[in-house]
């Protein structure tokens, strides 16, 4: 194929793709499990346009002598890669970030399930807001909102709010590490299973007690930062 290349523009589409950050991230696994979709489709939510992630599972078949691999991609729905031209095709409008949580709000009108737990999150991540050890960001998309609860002062959660056909709490445990570690142990014991990487907490296991740790954790992590 060497004579269907056009040298120069190739190597002018990389060097834009790395000068502007434009990547396509592909993992190929024997299983996706759940929570790395959930973690996948989460970080193409938030992402710029300038972030591709496809997540295939590969599954092999023995028919008669001949082995056959099947890939199959997790999320159907993908954007289209970069062209090797150097010019980008514009990303549909399927997801943007407002301030607040206005948005988040009017959302629960239209979950169809989970509407009251929706809204005790919501007041819980509000008063926390109000407490001044939180802020507020909603990630619009298409038929689904993510409620952003930022430490104050840095562009990462311990948890997420999800209205995705219904309510989901999601904790982040790499965030717990580095901000509010000294609260681990307490909101496994109350969630009932290890902090994984934007792992869903039970319905069951949302209550008071357990949103009062939460809060307690965000605390921890503002005392971090604000003390010298």
């Amino acid at each position: 194929q060497g004579e269907q290349l056009d040298v120069p523009a190739f190597r002018a589409a990389i060097d834009e793709n790395l000068g502007t950050g434009a990547f396509r991230l592909v993992f190929v696994l024997d299983d996706a499990p759940a929570e790395l979709a959930r973690l996948v489709e989460y970080l193409e939510l938030v992402s710029t346009d300038r972030l591709l992630i496809d997540l295939i599972s590969v599954a092999q078949y023995q028919v008669g002598s001949d082995k056959v691999v099947v890939p199959t991609r997790v999320e159907a729905e993908r954007r289209e890669p970069p062209r090797a031209t150097g010019t980008r095709p514009p990303r549909p409008a399927e997801s943007r970030e407002v301030a607040g949580i206005d948005e988040f709000v009017r959302s629960i009108e239209l979950a169809p399930t989970g509407r009251d737990l929706l809204r005790q999150l919501t007041d819980w991540a509000t008063e926390l807001e109000s407490a001044g050890v939180a802020r507020l960001a909603t990630t619009v998309g298409v038929g689904r909102w993510a409620l952003r609860v930022l430490v104050r002062g840095r562009d990462a959660g311990l948890v997420t709010i999800w209205n995705a056909k219904g309510p989901d709490l999601c904790l982040w445990r790499t965030v717990f590490e580095k901000v509010a570690p000294a609260s681990i142990t307490a909101v496994e014991d109350a969630i009932g299973t290890p902090l994984g990487v934007g792992r869903a907490v039970p319905h069951e296991r949302i209550d008071d007690s357990l949103l009062r740790l939460l809060r307690s954790a965000y605390e921890e992590a503002h005392a971090a930062r604000v003390s010298p």
